[in-house]
């Protein structure tokens, strides 16, 4: 899609791709996916930024975190 002129390209990721972490996660933060499926997204992502070397698309990558709310530990 890319290669034959796509424009836009937006991703859902995850944050399993940071692996088994506990406490506060942040998107600058190095990936270290220890399964196949964070692996899979990441080794994608990684992918398409090197397209994005080659071909001029605009590209987001929104990985996505679990939820906080009411009842849950701010801890964790």
């Amino acid at each position: 899609m890319i290669s034959n002129g796509l424009q836009r390209l937006s991703v859902t990721g995850t944050c399993f791709e940071y692996g088994n972490k506990n406490g506060s996660l942040s998107e600058d933060m190095e990936t270290n996916p220890n399964i196949a499926y964070s692996l899979a997204k990441d080794t994608l992502r990684k992918f398409i930024l090197e397209l994005a070397k080659i071909f001029d698309f605009k590209f987001h990558w929104i990985r996505l975190f679990y939820m906080y709310g009411i009842g849950q530990s701010p801890n964790q």
